[in-house]
């Protein structure tokens, strides 16, 4: 956020005249989106690792570990694709 008041705060007089205001409005909202998407997405990147850790063990106790284990080789290679 303060680097997009930055961002704003840095425009001449001339640019923010010879700017339609629709335009700027527009830009920065748009700044402001990929900020909030940002955020958005730190609870899942927290979670994540429990998530997985509470479904490979119910997959340990259903199929076994031999299984479990090939499902988790599978995931890491999506991960790394």
């Amino acid at each position: 956020m303060a680097a997009l008041y930055d961002k704003v705060v840095k425009l001449s007089v001339k640019s923010i005249t010879e700017t339609n205001s629709g335009k700027l409005i527009s830009l920065i909202s748009a700044d402001l989106f990929a900020i909030e998407r940002g955020l958005g997405l730190c609870p899942i990147i927290i979670a994540a690792p429990f998530i997985n850790m509470v479904a490979y063990g119910f997959l340990w106790s259903i199929i076994g570990f031999g299984y479990t284990m090939i499902v988790f080789g599978f995931w890491i290679l999506v991960m790394i694709l």
